[in-house]
């Protein structure tokens, strides 16, 4: 047996409404107002641990945020009533735990982990044996499934897309992305534990449920097919070289599953003939069919047009 140091910090930021002032200030009220507004995404629980945390100090560190959360929302329903005006709190709250654990060592000889399928084992001196670093994995490194903290965040190139926020859960710990920034947060999780992924989006719909892969440090960077959205583009540069004055474009999108039906309408003169934009499948992939038909006016004034053709390309040139 040896002794471990360990530490855990729960943070807890977001907002609570205000309760009315006639409302239940008893602890446990206040304390359900808090666990609400986490469940609704608008308190974001962030968990740090170092070292082999047991489940009952960071059980602890939960609860002194929800408390330090819930002494902040008194302290603001408490003030005078002309002070006080329905509305959000605004929630700050840290709890750092930090103690000492014992944890079991053992040694042992493993050979079968001296060298990887299909290799030669290399010996040293008397037997000691050797491998290549990079042959070492990450469960390995981490042999405890204790959980490592990284980033999630959205891809780059994804502005404009149709997406409100996006919430992400570890265990009992919600992370929530929030729109136009999407600033990236911090989540913390065994490596190689499932991550389940929400998307809200700004058209109303349904949102989307996925899963991800946790890979630790590295963290999670969410690209279109976690997020349930698709990149269409369409280009029309080819009829500009054409001969083409002007062209007017629609591309409509016809989900097979649980996607958004959108169409999408473009008109070229000028600039460079092209366009992209993001339609909703709630799905990882197109899941359904694009159809696309346009107009074209020539330099002499004539009209050419192009019925409805249908495709399942996301990449459009005309």
């Amino acid at each position: 047996m040896v002794q471990r140091r360990t530490r855990v910090t729960a943070r807890l930021t977001g907002s609570v409404e205000v309760p009315p002032t006639d409302f239940d200030q008893s602890p446990e009220c206040l304390r359900g107002l808090v666990k609400m507004a986490l469940a609704a995404g608008r308190l974001t629980l962030e968990e740090g641990v170092e070292g082999p945390a047991p489940d009952e100090l960071r059980t602890q560190a939960r609860n002194g945020a929800l408390d330090r959360a819930a002494a902040i929302v008194q302290t603001t329903s408490a003030q005078s009533k002309d002070d006080v005006r329905l509305g959000g709190v605004s929630i700050d709250a840290t709890v750092t735990l930090a103690g000492v654990v014992e944890a079991e060592t053992s040694r042992t000889t493993d050979v079968a982990k001296w060298w990887r399928a299909g290799g030669t084992p290399a010996v040293l001196g008397g037997g000691a044996a050797i491998r290549d670093p990079s042959s070492a994995d990450r469960s390995e490194s981490n042999p405890m499934g204790l959980p490592i903290s990284g980033p999630i965040t959205l891809g780059q190139g994804l502005k404009g897309a149709p997406i409100a926020f996006v919430r992400a859960t570890a265990g009992d710990t919600a992370t929530v992305l929030r729109g136009p920034d999407f600033t990236p947060a911090s989540l913390s999780a065994p490596i190689g534990a499932g991550i389940p992924i929400f998307v809200h989006y700004t058209d109303g719909g349904p949102s989307y449920e996925t899963s991800v892969s946790w890979r630790g440090g590295p963290g999670c960077t969410l690209g279109p097919a976690e997020l349930g959205i698709v990149r269409l583009s369409l280009d029309a540069s080819a009829r500009k070289e054409a001969g083409a004055q002007n062209l007017s474009a629609k591309v409509a999108y016809s989900p097979s599953g649980g996607g958004s039906a959108d169409t999408h309408e473009m008109r070229f003169r000028f600039g460079d003939w092209t366009e992209e934009w993001f339609v909703i499948s709630r799905d990882p992939g197109l899941a359904g069919q694009i159809a696309v038909e346009w107009r074209e006016v020539a330099r002499d004034g004539s009209t050419t047009e192009h019925p409805l053709k249908a495709s399942q390309e996301t990449n459009i040139r005309l």
